[in-house]
């Protein structure tokens, strides 16, 4: 079986599971180190005991404490409160927070994903509308608050109603939170929700729990700048686009392989470099220890470096040269522009150029192989075709061709990609500017829809219902403002149903509702990867980023 497969096979094993009434609740008991559960929610009560770890466990006599971990990525922190963050997937989130429920690759081969406890030791789907949850006890935020219903229950109600929230359409499906006793909390459902579990993870989204104490004390703003929360690690100091400093907590609920609470490393520095090259460069000379989306040309020469591991992320597949078009501006509302723009991409080209083999071309926003509905001739291909773009153009009534801008990321990648889709925009006629923009400014200008065409890396997601906080209208990830309101209805629909073969034929049908329209594209995929210097021990990663918590320095 391919690897990409495991993560719908283990969809499929979790809804299988879920569409039996007579099917047992599991109950998951705290473990000292990483619980290796995989957590069926089912219909009904006895419990289910935790399965040992599938990864090997390092003998605390090799483990050594100490020292500092320095990483690097391309995306800076908008603000420290993941809750209103509109950037995932930043390293610093996972160590100063935790989600209830975490999601998370094993270390084995082949390998596939677990959903395992975190802040919720348990969980169980009572009923098609009703979600319990027990809560861990014993665990304290970095400001010496404790962590209970009350305070899982204020971070749930933040998140939905809040109005900067990036995660309300990840929890839409909660109509709202009960506190059962102080270590349980009921989500009361709108509709059944087969996503419902993996939407409380931190999985291609901000997830986290935070200091409710902290935010009432120091209001929005001010906790953006000095968070608290249940993790590992404790604030220092950030520099907005620059670095992040982060020190270890002595009082971390979880403890390591030696008995002693983790994390081993003592402090943690996260910096900000959009430059790719610099990066590696830092990697090579071992001033660095870890960056994550590698430009695909430096893979050659970090595989061919002792000192430094490449890991190809098995499952999530990132898209690349992900593009849309403005719906306020007039040219685009006729679709034959669209189809236009659609044709004039050579995906192949594309792939074969910028991904030094590593690329496949793509189709598909949001969805990758392994992702519940995602089937290869299933759906429209637009096939790069020139002659056919410029007729679209043509019956579009601009046969001697249009004039475009296209907004761009002020990172390397996405201006190579976006230098060869203007050669083959401008091939056909479409007369293609680039605007290269630092990436907070684009994010404003997306916001605002005050752009005609624009590109960006639109990342899959682990479960397809996830997709509609970015695709959805109104969505706070839906960086293109398209807006299309019989694909929300479709995606709702494949969330509804618990029957894993019924929820695939249905987003099947979402996917080419998205297709059709032509609003937005990709042009090829690659792995989400990593670049680890080999004295970084006991690596693991989840859907989107590593999990720190227990690496240590050789």
């Amino acid at each position: 079986m391919r690897a990409s497969s495991y993560l719908a096979t283990a969809l499929a094993t979790m809804l299988v599971v879920l569409a039996g009434c007579a099917a047992p609740t599991p109950s998951v008991a705290p473990a000292a180190t990483s619980p290796a559960v995989a957590v069926t929610p089912a219909l009904a009560p006895p419990t289910v005991a935790p399965k040992p770890s599938a990864s090997t466990p390092t003998p605390a006599a090799n483990i050594k404490r100490g020292g500092t971990l320095k990483a690097a990525e391309m995306f800076a922190y908008p603000t420290l409160d993941p809750q209103l963050s509109s950037s995932s997937g930043n390293m610093g989130y996972d160590l100063l927070f935790e989600p209830l429920i975490s999601f998370v690759v094993t270390q084995e081969e082949p390998p596939k994903y677990e959903l395992r406890p975190e802040l919720a030791e348990s969980w169980k789907l009572v009923d098609p509308k009703t979600v319990e949850l027990k809560l861990r006890k014993g665990v304290k935020f970095g400001d010496g608050t404790a962590w209970n219903a009350e305070v899982a229950k204020w971070n749930l109600d933040r998140i939905r109603t809040h109005k900067k929230s990036v995660n309300k359409e990840n929890v839409d499906s909660i109509a709202s939170v009960d506190v059962v006793d102080d270590y349980t909390i009921r989500l009361n459902l709108k509709a059944p929700s087969a996503a419902i579990f993996m939407s409380l993870t931190p999985s291609g989204t901000t997830m986290y729990m935070v200091s409710k104490a902290a935010v009432e004390k120091s209001g929005d703003d001010e906790f953006g700048r000095n968070p608290v929360g249940t993790g590992p690690m404790q604030f220092v100091r950030w520099t907005q686009d620059d670095n992040l400093e982060l020190k270890r907590r002595d009082d971390y609920w979880k403890m390591g392989a030696d008995g002693k609470p983790l994390p081993y490393i003592d402090s943690f520095f996260d910096y900000f470099k959009p430059d790719a090259a610099v990066t590696i460069v830092e990697m090579k000379a071992g001033t660095l220890d870890l960056t994550m989306e590698v430009d695909a040309k430096d893979v050659a020469g970090i595989k061919a470096n002792p000192n430094l591991r490449f890991i190809a992320h098995p499952i999530n597949q990132a898209g690349y040269f992900g593009f849309g078009m403005s719906p306020k501006t007039d040219l685009f509302q006729n679709k034959n522009v669209r189809l236009a723009i659609q044709y004039a991409v050579d995906r192949a080209s594309m792939a074969k150029a910028l991904s030094f083999g590593l690329g496949t071309p793509h189709y598909v926003r949001r969805w990758a192989p392994g992702v519940l509905g995602y089937e290869e001739g299933a759906y429209t291909k637009y096939e790069y075709n020139p002659a056919k773009a410029k007729q679209y153009l043509t019956d579009a009534g601009y046969p001697n061709g249009v004039d475009i801008t296209m907004q761009v990321i002020n990172r390397a990648p996405e201006i190579r990609m976006a230098e060869m889709a203007k050669s083959m925009f401008d091939n056909v006629g479409i007369r293609t500017t680039l605007e290269v923009m630092e990436r907070v400014a684009w994010v404003d200008k997306m916001h605002s829809l005050n752009f005609q065409m624009s590109s960006h890396r639109p990342a899959a997601s682990p479960d397809p219902d996830l997709a509609l906080r970015m695709e959805g209208c109104g969505a706070a990830g839906n960086w293109f403002g398209w807006c299309n309101q019989e694909f929300d209805k479709c995606m709702v629909e494949g969330r509804s149903t618990y029957d894993e073969k019924q929820r695939g034929e249905i987003y099947k049908r979402c996917i080419n509702i998205m297709i059709e329209d032509a609003w937005t594209g990709v042009a090829y995929r690659m792995p989400w990867n990593f670049v680890v210097n080999k004295r970084v021990q006991n690596f693991q990663y989840g859907w989107d980023g590593p999990d720190l918590r227990e690496v240590w320095l050789q």
